[in-house]
Order: C-alpha cells, then structure tokens, then sequence
C-alpha cells in the first residue's frame, strides 16, 4: 500500500498538488488533493486517469480522486500539516468551539491563532470557511 500512496503523493507533486489523504479499501483508492488556489474538476480527472494507467492489470482498482471541500474533517497528521495556515474550527469536549488560522500541528496538539489546543481536548477539527 505504501508504494501505490508514494506513487500518487510523486503524481500529485508533478503536477503542481499536494496529495492531503490516501485511502486504500477493498477494489478502490481515494486520494485527496489540493492546491495553493484549490483544484479544478479537470486537474483531479487528470490525476485520475494518470494514476489509473500506471495500475497495471495486476491491480484493477477503482480510483477516486477529489478536493478537500469545505468543512473537511481533519483527521491525520498530514491533514493537519496541510492545514497549517488555514482557518479551521475546533470543537472541544467541553462543547466549546473555537475558529481561527491554524498556527502549528503536532502529535498531541495545535495551536490555533496562538491558543495551543491538545488533541485530546478535541472532539472535531476541521477546515472552516475564511472571512468574508
């Protein structure tokens, strides 16, 4: 699996994207990308098509590929390096929601506009839409 994720992170480079999630399951691949201005229906076929020929026969697996979306849950570490920079929304256990520029990430915490938030604070982290 790491080497069909290594191969769709290399693609994605290629052309101009950043790979945010890689997902394998039974007959499929979801990969989730993006872009300093977002991504293009166009750009996610294309990335489609590319990784699907370097597939052999050995491997006929259906490949999805797709933005991020407004509103993404993140959930892996590479979700929230890829975050850095952007505005999120955290929920907290104790009901709190917090919304801001997402500072810095690491395995036990964020810091969001300055407020270092533990993970285990944190019942949902995701992407929120910036201001108007």
């Amino acid at each position: 699996m790491k080497e069909l994720e290594n191969l769709a992170e290399r693609m994605a480079e290629e052309m101009g994207l950043v790979m945010v999630d890689f997902e394998q399951g039974p007959g499929f691949i979801r990969i989730v990308v993006d872009g300093d201005g977002g991504v293009t229906v166009e750009e996610c076929a294309a990335l489609s098509r590319r990784f699907s020929k370097a597939l052999d026969d050995r491997n006929p697996l259906a490949v999805e590929v797709s933005s991020p979306g407004l509103d993404r849950v993140l959930r892996t570490p590479r979700e929230r390096a890829w975050a850095v920079g952007k505005r999120v929304k955290a929920v907290t256990r104790d009901g709190r929601v917090r919304v801001g520029r997402l500072i810095s990430s690491s395995a036990e915490e964020i810091s969001l506009d300055g407020e270092v938030i533990t993970l285990a604070e944190i019942t949902r982290l995701s992407l929120a839409e910036d201001e108007k």
